[in-house]
């Protein structure tokens, strides 16, 4: 099946079970939408065949077009591609998938992707559409599943928005199963925010959030506002810049709405980097309780800011507002200078308790790793350490636990 044209509606159940392209293109006006409205919208690809949802616009007025599917019940995508991109100066479309749950009960109404391929973005000097998915429930998973949102030229890149449909918060957001989140900036252009609003949200299963900078626009940042947060399971949330455009910083909860609790676990990682001139991104968290332990021997559960290479810029910093830190288990918060760059700071604020607890095995066989705060200086380094902060009530370092101001290389460290 194909439909196209400027400006596609379809109205009620849609199921899509067969190879189908839907696409909206136009070179010079202002591109219409697909839209789908209903109870339920399901794309469910067969073996070795695609369909396609695609929004595309050329033109230098800004587009009005959208990929837009909104039912009360569920957005079930299992394979294909949605695909939507402008090329000139105008905004590019825009791709909308909404479950409302009216008159459902709770767990009745939900978007779920598996197995497909998402990119948006700008591929000239307009900006990029946003993707944005409001739901109580959403679910991303799959090795295959892939959701990017670019920037090639000077126009700024697409955000990526998860949130519940009425604009608050969704009910829980659960992203697994190697699925990746990716935003890279490949010019001028702003790298595209990744957003994520709900009461809990789990990046676990080797699922990836990843924002890139690759030359001269800075990176987007990564925002979660959440009552739960949990990074396990070889999830990962990193900022990187490998030109001289910033890294986009890391921001778990915000000083008005603090993360009840942020557990990072069992190979879970949280890292900013940057390779290139370009200063490193920084992450903050705002907690009730800040955790990080591993219980999964042979993997390396850390939080950590990273410059490297001779050319590097300076370090990110981190910033841990929380009643309670947790390390245990071999679980590691530290930033690093491996190169030229001067490593960022780290700074544990306003904490009642702070306890650093316990080692583990790590990645590399037969190394320990301690439960460690520490900022370091590695053996390729010439930069100088960061600064290393506590502001704690009380401070307990128990059974191998570490506070570490190191240095390895000929770069100096800072005061603890």
């Amino acid at each position: 099946m194909t439909v196209s044209g400027s400006g596609i509606s379809v109205d009620g159940t849609v199921a899509v079970d067969d190879p189908s392209t839907f696409l909206d293109e136009t070179a010079t006006g202002i591109s219409g939408t697909i839209a789908i409205r209903g109870e339920r919208f399901a794309m469910i690809d067969v073996p070795q065949k695609t369909s396609e949802l695609s929004a595309f616009h050329h033109g230098d007025a800004a587009s009005d077009g959208a990929i837009d599917i909104a039912v009360s019940g569920q957005i079930d995508i299992q394979g294909g591609e949605f695909l939507a991109a402008t090329s000139a100066a105008g905004r590019g479309p825009d791709i909308l998938l909404s479950a409302d749950g009216v008159g459902l009960a709770d767990g009745e109404s939900a978007v779920r992707i598996r197995g497909t391929e998402v990119s948006i973005g700008s591929l000239g000097a307009g900006d990029g559409g946003t993707f944005e998915i409001g739901a109580p429930t959403v679910e991303i998973g799959g090795p295959e599943t892939n959701i990017s949102a670019l920037a090639v030229d000077s126009g700024a890149g697409s955000p990526i928005l998860i949130r519940g449909s009425d604009g608050g918060a969704a009910e829980t957001v659960t992203i697994s199963d190697s699925a990746t989140l990716f935003s890279q900036t490949r010019d001028a252009g702003p790298g595209g925010a990744i957003a994520i609003e709900s009461a809990q949200v789990s990046v676990i299963g080797g699922a990836e959030l990843i924002s890139q900078s690759r030359t001269d626009g800075p990176g987007g940042a990564i925002s979660i506002t959440s009552n739960e947060l949990h990074v396990r399971d070889d999830g990962l949330i990193v900022t990187q810049t490998t030109g001289s455009g910033s890294g986009g910083d890391i921001d778990l909860g915000r000083a008005d709405a603090p993360i009840g609790t942020i557990e990072v676990a069992d190979g879970g990682q949280v890292v900013t980097e940057t390779t290139g001139t370009g200063a490193g991104g920084d992450i903050v968290a705002h907690a009730d309780r800040f955790w990080i332990h591993n219980e999964a021997p042979g993997s390396d559960t850390f939080v950590f800011t990273l410059t490297r290479t001779d050319n590097a810029g300076p370090g990110g910093s981190i910033e841990i507002h929380a009643t309670d830190v947790d390390v245990e288990s071999g679980g590691q918060i530290f930033t690093l200078t491996d190169g030229m760059g001067q490593g960022g700071s780290l700074a544990l604020v306003d904490v009642d308790t702070l306890r650093i607890q316990g080692e583990v095995e790590g990645a590399q066989a037969g190394v320990i790793l301690p439960s460690s705060l520490a900022a370091r200086v590695g053996g390729s380094a010439a930069g100088t350490g960061g600064g290393l902060s506590i502001d704690a009530r009380v401070v307990e370092v128990l059974d191998g636990g570490e506070i570490a101001s190191r240095t390895s290389g000929t770069g100096p460290s800072r005061t603890a």
